[in-house]
């Protein structure tokens, strides 16, 4: 698998890597993980695309975009952090989530973001878990 979800500070920061050759299966994957997540609590997400080599050309479905839309316009997605250099991916966020993404160069810089987003907005919030 070329993809890997998980909890990068339990319980508010979610990373999203993305690794090697990315199939459609793959994005699906974290798609649906991401949006399971965020149905259950609210959640910040790093997005990391900087180590993917192949992107499927069949990325761009009608059901991803849904199901990307969903997450994106989800009540618990705070914020989103992109990191990556591909500037397809760099507009599809941003024009999607025009209000809840910031893109960065640095995974460090994306992780410093969320961490003060997180120590200014979740000080009244209680996790789920």
């Amino acid at each position: 698998m070329s993809t890997q979800v998980y909890w990068l500070e339990q319980p508010w920061l979610l990373s999203a890597d993305y690794v090697g050759d990315l199939t459609s299966e793959d994005m699906d994957a974290v798609l649906e993980q991401s949006l399971a997540l965020a149905e259950e609590q609210p959640v910040y997400v790093l997005i990391d695309t900087r180590a993917l080599n192949v992107r499927p050309s069949n990325i761009k479905t009608m059901s991803r975009l849904d199901t990307l839309r969903q997450l994106v316009s989800h009540p618990n997605l705070c914020w989103l952090a992109f990191v990556g250099t591909d500037p397809l991916a760099r507009y599809y966020m941003t024009l999607l989530t025009p209000h809840k993404v910031r893109i960065f160069p640095l995974r460090e810089q994306a992780i410093t973001f969320l961490r003060d987003r997180v120590s200014l907005e979740t000080s009244a919030l209680v996790p789920m878990h």
